[in-house]
């Protein structure tokens, strides 16, 4: 079974700009690093929400995989910039083989916003995009 946020992660992965605006964390698959400062520089997770396999033809499953960028408190410019390079990136494809992880079949943005993380406690404010990729995929 392929997993969509770990096939996100890898594709995301690709693109050298995108990295290049990152900080040491990068992309990762679930939460985020613990200690994760946003200091160091911006991350992006993705895990998938929810999903379910197509009816007819079992290997192939539609996913809803969230993306979320962090960056540090206020810093919704860089954040949204962030993410711009991630939906040129990803909103859109069809058909990319990303063996041995899985093969993306199509990719379509379904929402995004901007959030303020509350954080534990005392808010930290750190600026974060949230969105919902719909990525239909299958073993490679």
């Amino acid at each position: 079974m392929v997993d969509p946020a770990l096939l996100v992660k890898m594709y995301l992965l690709q693109d050298a700009a995108l990295v290049a605006m990152l900080g040491r964390y990068t992309v990762r698959r679930g939460d985020l690093p613990p200690k994760f400062n946003p200091v160091l520089g911006a991350c992006i997770t993705t895990s998938m929400h929810t999903g379910k396999a197509h009816a007819e033809v079992l290997p192939i499953r539609a996913d809803w995989v969230r993306v979320r960028v962090w960056a540090g408190v206020n810093q919704y410019a860089q954040a949204w910039n962030i993410y711009g390079e991630v939906n040129r990136w990803l909103h859109g494809q069809n058909n990319v083989d990303l063996a041995p992880y899985g093969f993306m079949l199509s990719s379509e943005e379904q929402s995004a916003q901007e959030v303020t993380d509350p954080g534990p406690g005392d808010s930290l404010g750190w600026s974060t995009v949230n969105s919902f990729y719909l990525i239909q995929s299958r073993p490679s």
